[in-house]
């Protein structure tokens, strides 16, 4: 570059630095932008301005070298360099510094949706681990949240771990595919899960490996946009099958989830296509120039309106489920409660008239319900028997046995504990559930 002759300082600006790379003036390092070796890793934040040395300054001329980490082969820079004044190249980088930052803290507004929306699946998954579809509902998400951790800028995050994010989010899609097939029950078992997860393993492998170079790079990027294609061409038909079935919830999910698998595949296939064919030179950021939809004041792409109505649906729903799971509850709860007062009829408050005897009875069991019991069987000609008993486990499944066995030593006529234990024996044997009843 020719530089024009004067004393002021001037500086030179390179507008975009995909990964990583180093800056040399006139053979000399001026700027260190990220770690090139860190193959794991990408510089997130705007490329500074360099200050030019007042040797090249009176000299004239500068030569300017850029050791970049390349991208799916592609040069890793983009944009016009430029060389002026100072403070006006310092005007611009500030200026873009601040739209990277409101762009950044608005789209980190919009992943609080996704973020808080996995939080609660897990809370969700938790509470009921017989349903997996909430584990995956919340690998969804934050592979949506990991994937856009660029984001993060504001707060401060500058070297990004690129790799982790590219890992997560064909994890995520494998979580969709999970999600999408009904299968709720097993975390490994179900039809075609141990194919998918030698796919999904073998598409995490290609990107480790198109990052470390040894492999072509754009065998890992093509390998994304194959798995981005082919989970969602299947959970189309998944999903198309449980609408048959009269299951729609599936197919709310699935059309703003469609938005983000098309943008994300858009995004890689368009930076693939490009970088292959080096145009990032002079080019703008290829995200900004094939998904973004509004660009002011805010930058607002397809894959952050696809994420965020997939969080806004799947919030939805899980409001839904929770409120059907309150209801369900609060039945319960009405049940358990009936069935106390039965229980409470079929223990004996007053023990029978005997002579020279007082009888005294409480029940208080440890439950709304419980597996204890007791009946007094008066005897001919004077007398009681006392039968006192204990079933295993508590709740409702021990009272309800508790029922069986008090009814059928009411129906008992024999007055000889030997009889009454076996007849209460052969009624309840093959009807405990692999419960057992202790009784004396």
């Amino acid at each position: 570059i020719a530089l024009p002759p004067g004393n002021a300082a001037r500086s030179l600006w390179i507008h975009t630095i995909f990964a990583s790379g180093v800056v040399y003036l006139n053979g000399q390092p001026a700027l260190h932008y990220g770690v090139p070796e860190s193959w794991w890793t990408h510089r997130r934040d705007v490329v500074p301005a360099v200050l030019i040395p007042d040797s090249a300054r009176k000299a004239g001329t500068l030569v300017v070298a850029v050791r970049v980490r390349a991208l799916m082969g592609g040069p890793g820079v983009a944009g016009t360099m430029m060389v002026g004044d100072s403070a006006q190249i310092e005007a611009l980088v500030e200026n873009r510094r601040f739209l990277f930052w409101r762009n950044s803290g608005f789209a980190i507004l919009v992943l609080l949706l996704p973020l808080l929306t996995a939080i609660a699946a897990l809370v969700y998954w938790r509470g009921r681990n017989d349903r997996l579809d909430y584990l995956w509902f919340a690998l969804i998400f934050l592979g949506y949240v990991a994937s856009d951790i660029d984001t993060l800028r504001p707060l401060g995050v500058n070297q990004g771990f690129v790799l982790l994010d590219e890992l997560l989010m064909v994890i995520a899609y494998y979580g969709a595919w999970r999600f999408f097939s009904g299968d709720g029950k097993s975390l490994w078992s179900g039809k075609y899960t141990k194919w998918m997860l030698a796919i999904c393993a073998v598409v995490c492998v290609l990107c480790v490996l198109r990052r470390t170079l040894l492999v072509p790079l754009s065998i890992g990027a093509i390998a994304v946009i194959a798995w981005i294609a082919f989970t969602t061409l299947l959970n189309m038909v998944q999903v198309t099958s449980r609408f048959r079935r009269g299951d729609r919830e599936p197919l709310w999910f699935f059309m703003p989830y469609s938005i983000v698998a098309f943008g994300e595949f858009v995004y890689t296939f368009r930076a693939f296509t490009k970088n292959i064919a080096g145009l990032q030179i002079g080019g703008a950021n290829i995200r900004e120039s094939n998904t973004v939809l509004i660009a002011e004041p805010f930058v607002v792409d397809l894959i952050q309106v696809g994420q965020f109505l997939t969080a806004a649906v799947m919030a939805t729903i899980l409001l839904r489920r929770l409120i059907r799971l309150n209801k369900e509850q609060t039945e319960f709860v009405r049940e358990l409660e009936a069935a106390r007062e039965v229980q409470a009829l079929l223990v004996p408050t007053e023990g029978v008239k005997v002579v020279g005897l007082d009888f005294e009875a409480s029940y208080l069991p440890a439950r709304t319900v419980g597996g204890d019991f007791y009946q007094f069987l008066p005897m001919v000609g004077g007398g009681a028997i006392v039968v006192v008993g204990d079933v295993s486990g508590k709740g409702l499944k021990a009272a309800m046995l508790v029922s069986l066995a008090v009814g059928i030593l009411r129906n008992e006529k024999s007055t000889s504990p030997a009889s009454i234990l076996s007849a209460l024996n052969a009624g309840i044997v093959g009807r405990t559930g692999g419960g057992f009843i202790t009784c004396c």
